[in-house]
C-alpha cells in the first residue's frame, strides 16, 4: 500500500511541476511572470531523488488519514496530539510560492509558545470582508462546509478550498508559517490539520470524504467551525494590513484574479454586512 501510494504521490509532484514550470503567455502580468520564475527555481532545486524522498514523505500522513480504522476526524487530531513527538518549530521553506500556485509539499505549523496571542481585535471592516467573501464563496450553498465542487478553471490547477469562506491549504500555511504569533495554540494546531487536510484532497480529488464537493473533517464539529471563523478573519484582517488597506487589492489577492463577478457578489454581501450593524462608511479610506 505504501509502494502504491508512493508512485502515486511521484507521479502528482512529476504533473504538478509540468504544470507550474510552463511559461506564462505574453500576455502575463508581472505577479505571474515572478510566479513562475519561482516555481522553475523550486522544482529545479529538486532532484529526482529528492522527488521521491518527498512523495514517500507524504505518504504516511495520507496513510493515517484515509487507511486509519478511527474515523477522519479522530484521525486528524490524533496527526496533531499523539504522533509528533517533536515541537512543530519550523516551516519547510524550500519555496514559498503564492497562490494561485499550489505546492503542496510536507510542511508544520509553527506552535508558538503557551501565550497570549498578539492578534489584534478584528475590525468592523473586516468583519464586513469576511462576510462579503463567504457571501461571494458559498452563500448560495445549503452547506458551505465542504472542498469547492471542482477546479476553478479561471484560475488553473488543484483546488484546496474548503469551507464558508473557501480557504486553500496554501494560503492557510503562507499566513499562519509568516504570522505565527497572530493565532493562538488552537487555531495553529487546528491550522496544522486544515493543511493536513489539504494534502489529502490535492493526492484524492475523487475520495468520498476529502474529494471535490465533500464535506472533509475540519468542519464536522462546532469547535472546528468555530475556529474556522476565528483564523479566516485574522487573515482577512492580515492581508488587509498587507495591501495597505486597498480593498480591490485584498480581493483579488483572495480570488487570485481580477473577476468583477466576484467582486459584485462579495460587494452585496459586505453591504448587507454593514446594513445590518448600520454603518456604511467603514469601507472608505
Amino acid at each position: 500500500m505504501t509502494d502504491v501510494l508512493a508512485e502515486k504521490e511521484m507521479q502528482r509532484l512529476q504533473e504538478q511541476r509540468v504544470a507550474q514550470t510552463t511559461a506564462p503567455g505574453s500576455n502575463a502580468s508581472q505577479a505571474d511572470i515572478n510566479t513562475y520564475n519561482q516555481a522553475v527555481q523550486y522544482w529545479n532545486s529538486l532532484s529526482q531523488k529528492d522527488m521521491e524522498a518527498l512523495a514517500r514523505k507524504n505518504v504516511p500522513m495520507i496513510q493515517r488519514l484515509i487507511d486509519d480504522s478511527m474515523t477522519a476526524a479522530e484521525a486528524l487530531g490524533r496527526t496533531a496530539s499523539t504522533t509528533d513527538t517533536q515541537p512543530k518549530n519550523t516551516v519547510s521553506q524550500q519555496q514559498t510560492i503564492s497562490e494561485p500556485v499550489h505546492v503542496t509539499q510536507s510542511v508544520e505549523v509553527p506552535q508558538a509558545k503557551a501565550q497570549k496571542s498578539t492578534a489584534p481585535e478584528i475590525s468592523l471592516r473586516n468583519e464586513a470582508l469576511y462576510n462579503g467573501i463567504v457571501h461571494a464563496e458559498t452563500g448560495g450553498l445549503k452547506d458551505p462546509w465542504i472542498r469547492t465542487g471542482q477546479p476553478d478553471s479561471t484560475v488553473g490547477g488543484t483546488s484546496t478550498a474548503y469551507g464558508p469562506a473557501q480557504i486553500t491549504g496554501s494560503l492557510m500555511e503562507d499566513i499562519v508559517s509568516r504570522y505565527p504569533q497572530a493565532f493562538s495554540n488552537e487555531e495553529l494546531e487546528y491550522a496544522n490539520n486544515f493543511i493536513d487536510q489539504a494534502k489529502v484532497m490535492a493526492a484524492r480529488p475523487d475520495d468520498p470524504t476529502f474529494g471535490y464537493g465533500k464535506k472533509g473533517v475540519m468542519g464536522s464539529t462546532p469547535q472546528f467551525r468555530k475556529t474556522y471563523n476565528s483564523i479566516a478573519k485574522k487573515i482577512i484582517e492580515i492581508l488587509d494590513s498587507e495591501n495597505g488597506g486597498d480593498y480591490n487589492k485584498l480581493v483579488q489577492r483572495w480570488r487570485g484574479l481580477d473577476d468583477p463577478v466576484y467582486s459584485s457578489k462579495l460587494s452585496d454581501g459586505v453591504n448587507a454586512y454593514l446594513d445590518s450593524v448600520d454603518n456604511n462608511n467603514i469601507l472608505q479610506g
